[in-house]
């Protein structure tokens, strides 16, 4: 079984995703409400909530200057505006919040989440822009659109795949650090081909030995169509033998309990395996979301979930049931 960093298609792509960070995008456009929110260099003007370089502050949109559009553009998510939840919402509703579509969030779920990214935070305009992706576990953790912007559908946001590596980012953050620890990530994403990897979710410091790393994947193996897969570290790689047809909508998430770790899709664990003991994944890059520099790219996101800490597994496989309605033409 080959390690991830060696899988066909994604080896220069993963070797380059450590160069690429949120913190290259332009000064005011990266919401905050602490210091510690925003990505290194960069200080929490409380003024207008904008990471600024220290010292500085952003610029109200009716100020004349260079940063003008830049403080204009952040302020603006394209689409539903950066009120800031303070906490996460008692229940998640999709498709207008009828509530046959609707999961009451158990707590220990709500109570461990780092991001939601939920489409009830979106525009109701089908086409619209979305730039920013605002985070509703009360984190602070938004995603920013990288170089193009994502686009409104009905269930969530729809990437360019015209444009190698369209993606979203989320700025590194404590919060974010998944350590030694439990977690879960759930991500709801649509794929149009069966033979294109593509890199679903990554946090990882890209070293070529020994790398720190989580990541949902979706790659082509041995020639054939493509299967999910997980990582925790290198090794060992999770690796479904369950083959998704393709176009599909579907649930892909990575669980870790303790020393062992699960891949699933749409609700089913399609690979497992036990980790060296203690192993941790802490590293400080960004997250990337849909794609990676130079890589191919999902075709639709309709979620992403973190739950960071010890929650019920009862209450993860409610979560990942109620995800499963978002899924089609998929097993």
């Amino acid at each position: 079984m080959p390690s991830f960093n060696a899988l066909a298609g994604l080896g220069v792509i993963w070797a380059l995703a450590g160069c690429f960070k949120v913190n290259n995008l332009a000064n005011c456009r990266i919401t905050c409400s602490a210091d510690d929110q925003c990505p290194s260099g960069l200080t929490c003007d409380l003024e207008h909530g904008l990471c600024t370089p220290e010292g500085t502050k952003c610029l109200d949109t009716t100020d004349a200057g260079p940063d003008a559009t830049d403080a204009t553009d952040a302020m603006d998510a394209g689409d539903a505006g950066t009120d800031r939840p303070v906490e996460p919402p008692q229940v998640l509703c999709r498709g207008g919040g009828d509530a046959n579509n609707c999961l009451t969030l158990p707590e220990s779920v709500r109570s461990n989440l780092v991001l939601l990214l939920w489409p009830s935070n979106l525009s109701t305009v089908v086409g619209s822009p979305v730039n920013v992706w605002p985070d509703q576990s009360g984190k602070g953790n938004d995603a920013h659109a990288f170089d193009v912007p994502a686009h409104v559908v009905a269930d969530g946001v729809q990437l360019d795949r015209t444009q190698m590596g369209s993606r979203f980012e989320v700025a590194d953050n404590a919060s974010l650090d998944l350590g030694s620890g439990d977690f879960a990530i759930f991500m709801v994403a649509g794929l149009v081909s069966n033979n294109q990897p593509v890199i679903l979710f990554l946090k990882s410091d890209a070293a070529p030995a020994n790398p720190r790393q989580v990541a949902l994947a979706f790659e082509p193996e041995n020639g054939g169509p493509g299967v999910p897969i997980g990582v925790v570290n290198d090794v060992p790689t999770l690796i479904s033998n369950r083959v998704p047809p393709q176009p599909s909508v579907a649930v892909y998430s990575l669980r870790r309990r303790g020393d062992h770790a699960e891949l699933r899709l749409n609700t089913e664990v399609v690979a497992s395996a036990d980790l060296p003991a203690g192993t941790s994944t802490t590293n400080s890059e960004d997250i990337l979301i849909g794609s990676v520099p130079f890589g191919y790219v999902a075709d639709s996101i309709s979620a992403v979930i973190i739950v960071k800490g010890p929650a019920a597994t009862n209450d993860l496989d409610n979560l990942e049931s109620f995800l499963r309605t978002f899924a089609v033409a998929s097993p």
